[in-house]
Parts: C-alpha cells; sequence; structure tokens
C-alpha cells in the first residue's frame, strides 16, 4: 500500500511538469547537438550528452511547474485544464508545486554549468545563461507579466522555446552559435505561437470564460 501511494505521489508529480511539453524541447536541444556534432566533426561524450539532455529536461519541467503554479487559479474555471494537479488539488497545499519548480530550476542551471568541466567554461557558461533565460522569458516575462494582460504574450513570452537547441548547440561547439544555431532556435519559435493559438481556436469558449477573470 505504501509503495503504491509513492508512485501515486511521483506520477501527480510527473504530470505536473508536463512531459508532453519538455519531452519535445529536450528532442530539439538533441537535435542541434547531433547536428553541430556532424557539421564540425565534434565527439560528444556520454557525460555531456547526460549534463545537456537532463538540464533541458529539468530546466523545462521546473517551467511547467511553476507557470502551472501561477495559473493554478485560471486552470480551475477551464474545462481542459481543471483536472490538473493543482486546480484538482492532488497535490497541496499549492507550496509544495513552487518549492518543487524552484528546485528543478536549480538542479538545471547546476546541471548546464557542469558541462564546463566536460568541454570548456565558455560552453558551460553559454549554456546556463540559456537556462536562466529560459526560465526567467518563460517565467516571470510569459506567464507573470504578459498571460494575463498583453496579446502578446505568445511572441515575447515565447522566446523561450529556443533555448534548448541553443544549449544543445553550444554543448558541442561555439562555432556559427548566432547563424546556424539561432535557425534551429528560430524553427522552434515560429512552431510556439502556431501551436498556442490552434489551441485558443479549438477551445475558445473556455479561453473565454478566463478572459473575464483576468
Amino acid at each position: 500500500m505504501q509503495k503504491q501511494k509513492s508512485e501515486s505521489r511521483v506520477a501527480v508529480y510527473y504530470e505536473l511538469t508536463k512531459p508532453k511539453i519538455w519531452y519535445l524541447l529536450v528532442f530539439t536541444a538533441f537535435g542541434a547537438a547531433l547536428t553541430a556534432s556532424n557539421i564540425y566533426g565534434i565527439e560528444i561524450s556520454p557525460v555531456t550528452w547526460v549534463l545537456m539532455l537532463f538540464s533541458v529536461a529539468a530546466g523545462s519541467a521546473a517551467a511547467n511547474t511553476l507557470t502551472n503554479y501561477h495559473d493554478r487559479d485560471i486552470d480551475a474555471i477551464m474545462e481542459r485544464t481543471k483536472g490538473r494537479p493543482l486546480p484538482s488539488k492532488r497535490i497541496h497545499p499549492a507550496e509544495k508545486a513552487r518549492n518543487f519548480g524552484l528546485a528543478l530550476a536549480g538542479i538545471s542551471l547546476v546541471l548546464a554549468f557542469a558541462i564546463s568541466f566536460t568541454t570548456t567554461l565558455e560552453q558551460g557558461l553559454w549554456a546556463t545563461g540559456f537556462i536562466a533565460f529560459g526560465l526567467a522569458n518563460n517565467i516571470l516575462v510569459y506567464s507573470y507579466a504578459l498571460k494575463r494582460n498583453s496579446r502578446t504574450n505568445i511572441i515575447l513570452g515565447g522566446l523561450c522555446g529556443g533555448s534548448p537547441p541553443m544549449i544543445g548547440w553550444v554543448a558541442v561547439s561555439m562555432s556559427d552559435l548566432w547563424t546556424m544555431g539561432l535557425a534551429m532556435a528560430g524553427l522552434v519559435f515560429i512552431w510556439i505561437p502556431m501551436h498556442i493559438w490552434a489551441l485558443t481556436l479549438h477551445f475558445k469558449e473556455d479561453y473565454n470564460k478566463v478572459m473575464f477573470q483576468c
């Protein structure tokens, strides 16, 4: 019985991180790293792979968790989201989710910086900077500052989607970071608003209910 409860709690926190989103972002980091490796003929060490992929996974999961924490009031209103762990009170009190998200954010930054020990200090610092930018842009800019106040939220707040491929690129090489690396980040950035706007149109009535609450 105790084991079943423990597994259930793990499953709920796992759901809180929105795994479908961070799976995709980890894949973009993987693709960017593999591309850079093939272009420049640089072999990626197993440790670098682990640090890079897990830093992106932890950072993306942290951002999703902390935005879920901030949006728990409006999530409770929408049919599409009211079954999420926080509005359904499967995680209670909500501060547990906030603390979990902050812990994940800290882990992601440490893992990104640790890339310095398998590549160069410059690469580790850039990877850490991209993780920090992604967290700040998604949580502070998108969720806290713009989501309920401006129609530009998904444009200005979607820049964070380009961070994972940039991290994947710098984990391999600094060459062509602002051309090839940025181009790969741009592809992810372009996809994000199309995805969100499609959801908005499909769940139009749900979003209208929330608009009157903000």
